[in-house]
């Protein structure tokens, strides 16, 4: 009988998960900070190096400052991706209709939502 280890085998079962979700509301970048309308709320981020006794380490600041657009805009592009992961599966129950070119192209890019959606949702086990 071979040992398993639990490091490297994953466990079949599944376990509940709850989404978290992200701090609602619009995130508005604000020099090195995602900020958010209310001052009742936390800032979200703070991109600053030096807050973080690292700005030694030479990042430009004009690439500090499209990481904290691109940051920003994550809520509107997970709210974006999530409708066209809903369009695509219209697509794909339309009864074949759209050509298989067309639903070969869908199915991927599904696919692809899918696994974008995934990814950027944290999940803590309950």
């Amino acid at each position: 009988m071979k040992k398993r280890n639990s490091l490297v085998r994953q466990d079949s079962r599944k376990v509940a998960r709850r989404v978290i979700r992200p701090t609602p509301g619009i995130w508005y970048p604000v020099g090195c900070m995602i900020e958010v309308e209310s001052d009742d709320v936390a800032d979200i981020a703070v991109f600053d190096p030096a807050a973080f006794e690292q700005e030694n380490l030479g990042r430009p600041a004009d690439e500090i400052l499209a990481n904290v657009w691109l940051c920003a805009a994550a809520p509107e592009m997970w709210r974006a991706l999530r409708s066209c992961r809903k369009a695509l599966r219209s697509i794909l129950h339309s009864g074949g209709q759209a050509g298989p070119e067309v639903t070969a192209a869908a199915r991927e890019a599904l696919r692809a939502a899918s696994r974008a959606i995934r990814n950027s949702e944290y999940r803590r086990h309950v």
